[in-house]
């Protein structure tokens, strides 16, 4: 079976609230709820068959008929993976995608200035960048904390231009 074709029937089985962002199932008017990885599972009552599907590419057949190429992945804009709203979601390259979680990443948790373990000196700066922990020692606290800032407005610039935040 096409993917398309696939796609139309599990879309047949749902009533989808686009500015809600909330999907139903037809037959018991329930909502869908995601599991861990973002994925629901629908029953085809005609084929008598149980489909896996990531939700948010569901939602993106539903509301816009378009399926997802090779390369290509869906970015929650609010980077709140359970917001399905029709104006979150945005179909982004992957690179892109990998390049946006890493800043998110970085602004949220990864950017840190620390004490170096054993030179009382000196600092350490920690950040992720292409998917590997960076850590860089340095002998002066306003040098690390010029970088730090530097890093924060690399990764945040990063941020708001694909991302809206409330």
């Amino acid at each position: 079976m096409q993917k398309k074709e696939k796609l139309q029937e599990l879309a047949s089985l749902v009533q989808y609230l686009p500015f809600d962002g909330i999907v139903l199932k037809k037959s018991s008017s329930a909502p869908l709820v995601p599991d861990l990885d973002g994925s629901v599972s629908l029953y085809n009552p005609s084929t008598k068959k149980v489909h896996k599907i990531k939700l948010n590419k569901l939602i993106l057949f539903i509301s816009s008929g378009r399926i997802l190429q090779d390369g290509e992945k869906i970015l929650h804009r609010n980077m709140q993976e359970d917001d399905f709203r029709v104006q979150n979601l945005e179909v982004v390259d992957e690179d892109v995608y990998n390049l946006i979680r890493e800043a998110y990443k970085n602004i949220s948790y990864g950017i840190q200035v620390t004490m170096h373990r054993t030179d009382k000196l000196a600092y350490n700066l920690q950040w992720y960048e292409d998917g590997v922990k960076r850590n860089r020692v340095i002998y002066d606290s306003s040098v690390a904390n010029r970088m730090q800032v530097k890093l924060k407005l690399k990764y945040s610039k990063i941020l708001t231009k694909y991302c809206v935040f409330d």
